[in-house]
């Protein structure tokens, strides 16, 4: 036997190179995806009642539908976001009522509906219609009294500025009534803003005239003290450089028109026109009582009409 042919076997070597990379990569990889457990399905986050009623706070009545439908669906079946689905529903078609028979009593409906809620202000909004909760008696209001006040204060006139009084007044008056109901009409308070103003400088405008026509008419009947006093109040309304003129105008008329007034006294004082003499010299004491010696005069004639006519009968008209 030939001991050299024998050859011991020849060891087994791992492969080399990229071959044997990528088996070892393989391998890795396998041994991986089999220890690593799968990730779990994220869970949805459960919607909050909370959330509904904040929205139904800002009166997005849409957003807190879609909250309480997921909290009433399953796997969540909430019982009190059901109850308050229904109320919705059920406000939905009291104002559909409404829209049909405007005699509806609103506001029962609505103390029935959100009795629990504890708002004090408006609530939500369904189908164009506020819901408010008045903080006092505690009772709610529909609005198509509101919408109602609204178009009454639009239609009353067309533009402030040359509507009549009584129609600025009286859509003055609703724009009110619907501003008490929804505060947060931010359109509504510039209207009233404007026609307040306005109607506060058309009044003023009419005062002033109205107190100008009686200093004429006063004027007219050479009453010039009543008369300046007149004007004077409507100065201090309206300042007015030809009224101020005016009333120093009248100030030296008047004074040329005392000897005429003291005159007229003595000739009715004469004519035995007691009561007369006395109006004629009160004008003169108004403007200067130490003018000659009226004020002698006019005591002298009270003396004589009390002695005549009784207590009293000196301050009486003839």
């Amino acid at each position: 036997m030939n001991s050299w042919n024998i050859l011991p076997a020849k060891p087994t070597t791992p492969p080399s190179g990229r071959r044997g990379l990528c088996s070892r990569l393989a391998v890795l990889v396998l041994v991986l995806t089999c220890t690593t457990p799968c990730p779990a399905r994220p869970t949805p986050r459960e919607p909050s009642l909370s959330a509904a009623f904040a929205a139904l706070q800002k009166w997005d009545y849409r957003t807190a539908e879609n909250i309480l439908q997921r909290l009433a669906a399953p796997p969540y079946q909430r019982v009190e976001a059901r109850r308050w689905l229904e109320r919705i529903q059920r406000i939905r078609s009291a104002v559909d009522t409404l829209r049909v028979a405007p005699g509806a009593n609103w506001e029962n409906i609505a103390l029935r509906e959100f009795q629990d809620a504890g708002f004090a202000s408006r609530l939500a909004t369904f189908n164009g219609m506020h819901i408010f909760q008045l903080p006092r008696t505690g009772s709610a209001v529909f609005i198509p009294r509101y919408h109602r006040e609204k178009q009454l204060a639009l239609s009353a006139y067309d533009n402030p500025k040359t509507a009549e009084m009584t129609d600025l007044a009286v859509g003055i008056a609703h724009m009110r009534r619907a501003l008490k109901i929804d505060p947060y009409d931010s359109d509504l308070r510039g209207r009233l803003a404007w026609a307040d103003k306005v109607y506060a400088q058309r009044t003023l405008a009419l005062q002033v005239d109205s107190l100008d026509r009686t200093a004429d008419a006063m004027v007219a009947a050479e009453r010039f003290t009543p008369a300046i006093r007149q004007l004077q109040k409507a100065e201090e309304l309206k300042p007015d450089p030809k009224r101020k003129k005016r009333i120093h105008s009248l100030i030296l008329l008047r004074n040329t028109y005392l000897p005429r007034w003291f005159d007229l006294g003595n000739r009715r004082f004469r004519k035995n026109d007691l009561h007369g003499a006395l109006q004629a010299w009160r004008w003169v004491a108004e403007v200067n009582p130490r003018y000659r010696d009226v004020t002698r005069r006019i005591a002298k004639t009270e003396r004589m009409l009390r002695i005549l006519e009784g207590p009293g009968a000196s301050d009486s008209a003839p």
